[in-house]
């Protein structure tokens, strides 16, 4: 079966738009019920519910994502892109790199779901 990339790109943009707008119900559902969010250096959210916590109490600002890289190993996407955060509330960005599995839907006209976000922040290394 080939994966719909419209779907994956929509699930992907949907990430940063949900989050964005502080609809953390929503965003918590663009994962399997037991999906992760694994940032660099914490402890992973687990399940909707501490999902959906996080992004009530996540930065303000805007994700921008790159074009990602996707590659299909069975029913997963393994997808790769990189990202910048524009905080709202303080001056500066970071970025990083998505590093991500996706559950491709059983069904036609199933939605693919995040299993697990892996998130990589970058060092800001600016010269002065």
């Amino acid at each position: 079966m080939e994966p719909d990339v419209i779907a994956v790109h929509g699930l992907l943009a949907r990430y940063g738009s949900l989050i964005d707008q502080r609809h953390a119900q929503a965003w918590s559902e663009l994962f399997v019920p037991d999906g992760r969010l694994e940032i660099a250096n914490r402890a992973p959210i687990q399940g909707r519910q501490g999902l959906a916590a996080f992004a009530e109490n996540s930065p303000v600002g805007t994700h921008l994502t790159g074009i990602p890289e996707l590659v299909v190993s069975g029913s997963v996407i393994l997808a790769t892109s990189t990202w910048i955060f524009l905080d709202r509330r303080a001056p500066g960005s970071r970025s990083g790199i998505y590093r991500d599995e996706i559950l491709l839907p059983s069904q036609p006209g199933g939605a693919p779901l995040f299993i697990c976000r892996g998130i990589e922040i970058l060092p800001n290394e600016y010269a002065a």
